[in-house]
């Protein structure tokens, strides 16, 4: 196992307010009125107005009319109704600023914290220094200059424009996509391939930017081109995305303010917005330096009207929540705030964090699972290899919906052999993709029996808490060990969450000498890796520590090397998004995506990208014109599932399509949710794994009578009464959190106000979760908190050589690519009403024969294909003329007017003409001409079997599966392989189709080894498959010679020997069987092993 150790820094978030603030002095027995009275003491404190501004300025306005209201004697009834609804709505304001910790505005502040090397701690949270403010203008507002400055006529004649970077041509096409600003959506842009507009988008590129009046100039070398003419179409490709202006945002370097300051400080017709905004830098300036929130709120006030009274700050009808006319923009869309608060002089001995990396450390090794890879980028894995195999391809085209494979990728239904039906794999229409169910699924692990037994034993018992033991995790270990398959894998860095627990800072210090006990507990929320960024990336605006913290971190977890990168992905795919997802440059590279492809040397742009599958495993993406493989990453906590451009979903999947061991999910799996309750789970008394849980529906509350609209204000006795029978009912604390996602609202039972929202909430929702308030275990506690600190492996980082791509340098004598008219014809035939082993056995190899023993062609092979977006299933044939070019014309003719009568007859619907392109890192560029002639003699021997099966009325699958094997073990004898090699070529086989349709885990694996002794296949086989072997081994085995020797010259290695059997044994299946080919070559090498 990987040793763990715990970063040099933390970072502690913590609410405004100190957690006395939720504890009214007065209790509610004698009166609601002490409950607003406190709140309304609350709200006097600058600090919580201030935060109230920041987050809603239209609550924040209704202040002075809320406490008007509380003023009245005798409020009529609507003033009444008012009166509580905006009284519950500010005590949800306050429990967020005395408990939430997540950061907003000012209700919760980021301190930055280096461990100590020492023994002692004296952190105590109430000593934290003063709020201190990191002020910048919202994305939207910043957008909306952006568009202003770029709709200025004087102004947009001095921007430099450059291609747009998603910008690719397809055939005819010119593709790209854009965000559009009216309609807030990523769209897609197709236009017709022009000749004139691609050379110009060349040369800005290459001139790092050109103005209009330079792209104008070097239009007009053409002839007949007047100046009107060309202005026009530079403006047609700017309206159409196709050129983009060095205004846009990079979401991966300086605040865009500041982007914006330093594009426009050296243009003239700029010179009145670069007014507005350096006055606006000012101001945030001026605020970030006010300590007195009393002061700043009114200076936040003043910026917010000066910014209101700019021209360009208005939105669209699409833009406004309700769909009005309101064309201002919205107070809430004008300033974004980080708040942060210094360690104060106080220290966090790292003592402190290796205890917890060494409890996680060990859950991870003991009872760690490997998640299950995203099912978009598993899907589209399969479907990519089964369309590119091991082939570099641009990853735009990849992308392409129409012509490449396009993300996510979709899926149809084929229909297999008994035999593989009953292993409950559903395959792809044509053999194209496995919709892999999750072998997990119904399974019970060792560790939930263990779970399951303790918590009937708590249930019983009534205790609070379920203990599990160092011992007991221990003894799960053997349970779980790892295979050859899916080895134990520990990510190189991790980041760990959770809240620290403890009454004094004593309680932190462990002295062995003394045999003095840690007196702290963690809640611990998650540890997972690789990723170190996510959770701090904004935050680095305000603090230079963490930024230079989290940098060296991320130098040190994921160095860049000779082979590889790691790159930031830089895309924009929303307005107010933009707000939490930019951050500063932390690493060197960044994935340029949807903004202006410039000549800056550390922008990838996606349209440098390739990506292949070099190992038929693993998706890699490749920069071309760095010559290395390129693993984006994401630092900052986007959703980015949601409504995401396509490629910007593939990149952030991409991040994790490495496997690593990550902590269970203990009570936060599936099976465990729906438990009614569910007690704390504590491992290793001092870290707790889940809290108690506890879901309330609507019919408990019915069941006690309290109503949705109960009257909390003048019946306190009765709902009183009810909730304490609802209390009793489920053992319910005074305080608990309501859970909302990732949102907890804190709830007091003995407060109406927070009882009214408690009452909305679950009968809006019909069931909520409640969850214990685990500070109650630490009053003296004067803050919650949560921690954030990295975990780095101390092994060394891997400098493995990424595995060789296939777009590399080929030998000039290797011709990769036949054009349609060359020495090799290849035709696409797309299926009809005729199923394809009868066409292949009836049609097309019988002409492919007589055309072969005519002497017209010298070889012929062809594979199965799938174009789900096109026509369907189809067949790759390709003949190879032996008389080139003399005897193209006859050859063509004869195949076309085959496959026209075939379509008449309404056994095929289509065919066409291709370039064929040789898989040349597939079968290596020395030995693709060998390979083809094997592909030849195959295809022959396919064909003529398939020709065998049609004819025999009696012939099974069980039949058909048995020549599958029998020519599998044709074919590696015919190699002549030492026992070693054969037996890893097998070995490896099974393993890697094992894994991809989840039968490496141990029921699965039963349960083909139960089909496998069901389903016998038989062993004798006509005298007519005799012969076809008999045939195929005189030809085979000298060829395979040849090939061997041909490795062997050019010091080929054994692993590239396995490769290419395995690509010829799959090739094999490819052409045997019409679907679920990679199925039954699993079931082939579960048969030969």
């Amino acid at each position: 196992m990987n040793t763990f150790e715990p970063g040099d820094f933390y970072v502690l978030r913590t609410p405004l307010l100190e957690r006395s603030y939720l504890e009214p002095p007065v209790g509610v027995a004698q009166g609601t009125g002490q409950v607003r009275q406190h709140l309304q003491a609350a709200y006097r404190l600058p600090a919580l107005q201030q935060a109230l501004y920041i987050a809603s300025p239209d609550l924040f306005a209704q202040l002075d009319r809320w406490h008007t209201l509380a003023a009245l004697p005798v409020p009529n009834k609507k003033q009444r109704k008012d009166l509580q609804q905006l009284s519950q709505k500010l005590w949800m304001f306050l429990a967020r600023a005395a408990y939430r910790c997540t950061p907003f505005g000012t209700f919760a502040a980021v301190t930055v914290g280096e461990f100590r090397l020492q023994r002692h701690s004296n952190l105590a949270l109430d000593g934290l220094g003063p709020m201190r403010t990191s002020s910048r203008l919202d994305m939207v507002y910043l957008l909306r200059l952006r568009a202003a400055l770029e709709a200025d006529t004087e102004v947009r004649e001095q921007l430099r424009y450059f291609p747009n970077n998603t910008l690719y041509r397809n055939g005819d096409d010119m593709l790209c996509s854009f965000f559009d600003e009216q309609t807030l959506q990523h769209v897609a842009s197709s236009k017709e391939y022009h000749e004139v507009a691609w050379e110009l988008f060349t040369t800005c590129r290459q001139a790092g930017g050109m103005h209009r009046h330079e792209m104008i100039a070097h239009l007009m070398t053409g002839p007949e081109l007047t100046e009107a003419d060309c202005r026009e179409f530079v403006e047609y490709l700017i309206n159409h995305h196709l050129l983009i202006s060095e205004l846009y945002p990079s979401l991966n370097g300086e605040e865009y303010l500041e982007q914006l300051h330093a594009s426009i400080a050296q243009m003239p017709a700029a010179q009145g917005y670069l007014a507005i905004i350096n006055h606006i830098r000012r101001q945030l300036a001026l605020i970030d330096a006010t300590p007195d929130p009393a002061q700043s709120l009114g200076l936040y006030q003043q910026l917010a009207g000066y910014l209101s009274e700019q021209p360009f700050a208005q939105q669209t009808k699409e833009e406004t929540d309700d769909g009005s006319n309101e064309n201002k923009t919205s107070k809430k869309e004008l300033i974004q705030v980080n708040a942060f608060r210094d360690e104060n002089g106080q220290a966090l001995s790292k003592t402190v964090p290796r205890h917890l990396v060494r409890q996680i450390a060990t859950l991870i090794d003991t009872v760690g699972e490997v998640p299950t890879t995203k099912a978009d980028l598993s899907t589209f894995a399969q479907a990519f290899f089964k369309r590119y195999e091991n082939e570099a391809v641009p990853l735009l085209l990849a992308m392409d919906e129409v012509t490449g494979v396009g993300y996510p990728y979709g899926k149809r239904v084929a229909t297999l052999p008994t035999y593989l039906q009953e292993l409950g794999v559903v395959v792809g229409e044509g053999g194209t993709m496995p919709q892999v169910a999750d072998p997990k699924a119904g399974q019970t692990s060792a560790l939930d029996a263990l779970l399951e037994q303790k918590y009937v034993e708590a249930l019983q018992t009534g205790a609070p808490a379920i203990h599990l033991s160092k011992g007991e995790v221990q003894s799960l270990k053997a349970s779980q060990l790892p295979t050859k398959e899916k080895p134990r894998s520990l990510p190189p860095a991790m980041v760990a969450m959770g809240k620290l627990l403890y009454q004094a800072p004593d309680d932190l210090e462990h002295n062995p000498k003394q045999d003095n006990p840690r007196n702290f507990r963690f809640q611990l929320y998650q540890a997972s890796g690789p990723v170190v960024g996510n959770l701090l990336g904004r935050f680095c605006y305000g603090s230079p520590l963490l930024q230079q913290q989290l940098s060296a971190t991320i130098a040190q977890v994921e160095p860049d090397n000779d082979h590889l990168v790691y790159a930031e992905v830089d895309h924009l795919p929303g307005q107010r998004v933009g707000n939490v997802i930019i951050r500063p440059r932390l690493r060197a590279y960044s994935i340029a995506l949807g903004g202006a492809n410039t000549n800056d040397v550390h922008q990838i742009p996606v349209t440098d990208l390739c990506l292949s599958m070099p190992d038929g495993k693993r998706l890699v993406l490749h920069s071309r014109r760095l010559g290395k493989q390129v693993v984006p990453r994401m630092s900052n906590a986007h959703n980015y599932a949601h409504n995401a451009h396509p490629l910007y979903k593939f990149l952030c999947d991409l991040q994790y399509q490495q496997e690593y061991r990550q902590l269970p999910p203990f009570f936060r799996a599936q099976r465990w949710q729906q438990r009614s309750y569910l007690p704390r789970l504590v491992y290793d008394d001092s870290l707790i794994l889940s809290p108690r849980q506890w879901r309330v529906s609507r019919q408990l509350l019915e069941a006690v009578q309290l109503e949705k609209k109960e009257d909390l204000y003048t019946t306190i006795s009765i709902w009183t009464h009810k909730i304490e029978r609802l209390k009793q009912q489920l053992r319910l604390p005074h305080q608990v959190l309501l859970v909302e996602s990732d949102n907890k609202l804190y709830i007091d039972f003995t407060n109406p106000l927070s009882l009214g929202v408690f009452l909305q909430k679950v009968f809006a929702s019909k069931e909520v979760v409640l969850e214990e308030v685990i500070e109650e275990h630490v009053p003296s506690q004067s803050y919650s908190n949560e921690m954030i600190f990295p975990i780095t492996s101390t092994a060394p980082p891997s400098r493995k050589q990424a595995p060789a791509l296939a777009a590399q340098t080929l030998p000039q004598s290797i011709q990769k690519n036949f054009a349609f008219g060359s020495e090799w014809v290849y035709f696409k035939v797309y299926l009809g009403t005729l199923g394809s082993d009868r066409l292949i056995a009836e049609d097309l190899h019988p002409l492919s024969k007589d055309l072969r023993d005519s002497g017209h062609i010298d070889q012929w092979f062809f594979i199965r294909y799938t174009d789900p977006e096109a026509y369907g299933p189809h067949l790759r044939w390709r003949l190879h003329i032996n008389h080139y070019p003399e005897e193209f014309g006859e050859i063509v003719q004869a195949f076309s007017q085959k496959l026209m009568a075939l379509k008449q007859q309404g056994k095929i619907i289509h065919y066409l003409p291709d370039t064929y392109q040789r898989e040349l890192s597939r079968y290596l560029p020395y030995n693709m001409e060998l390979s083809e002639k094997w592909f030849a003699l195959d295809s022959e021997f396919v064909g003529h079997t398939l020709e065998l099966l049609t004819q025999d009325e009696t012939a099974t699958d069980a039949l058909k599966s048995a020549l599958a094997i029998k020519r599998l073990k044709a074919l590696l004898d015919a190699f002549d392989l030492p026992k070693e090699t054969r037996e890893k070529i097998i070995h490896q086989g099974r393993a890697n189709f094992s894994r991809e349709f989840g039968f490496d885990a141990h029921p699965q694996a039963q349960l083909l080894k139960k089909a496998l002794a069901k389903h016998t296949l038989p062993e004798d086989f006509n005298m007519q498959h005799q012969w076809a072997f008999i045939q195929l081994t005189d030809q085979e085995k000298p060829l395979a010679q040849q090939i061997k020797a041909n490795l062997q010259q050019h010091g080929a290695s054994e692993a590239q020997l396995r490769s290419l059997l395995g690509s010829y044994i799959h090739m094999f299946n490819n052409r045997f069987f019409a679907s679920g080919q990679r199925l039954e070559e699993m079931w082939e090498y579960w048969r030969l092993e």
